[in-house]
């Protein structure tokens, strides 16, 4: 879905989700909320309770070039999630920036 944003986001920055909590895609129908459609599968939100949460940046990868991504592990208890910058707005700075 989409490429990612440069790398502004820093580790300790306090973070909302904004648009999806967490992505499935799929070609039959689902009552899910729908994040988009594509001719032949639709994405959808299996985590809309996520958006509008607020967490804290824990961990930082890019798992390829220009592809990054953040961890939260405070917006799930049982495991650390992983998001992309188009799915966040910075609340406040961490002690990380310079």
């Amino acid at each position: 879905m989409g490429c990612e944003m440069k790398n502004e986001l820093k580790i300790g920055d306090k973070v909302e989700i904004v648009k999806y909590g967490s992505l499935m895609w799929s070609r039959a129908d689902m009552a899910l909320p729908v994040v988009s459609r594509e001719p032949e599968i639709t994405w959808y939100d299996l985590r809309s309770d996520l958006v509008g949460k607020i967490g804290t940046i824990t961990e930082i990868k890019e798992p390829q070039p220009g592809y990054v991504r953040y961890a939260m592990a405070d917006m799930s208890p049982d495991k650390t999630a992983w998001y992309g910058a188009e799915q966040l707005k910075l609340v406040k700075k961490g002690e990380n920036h310079e």
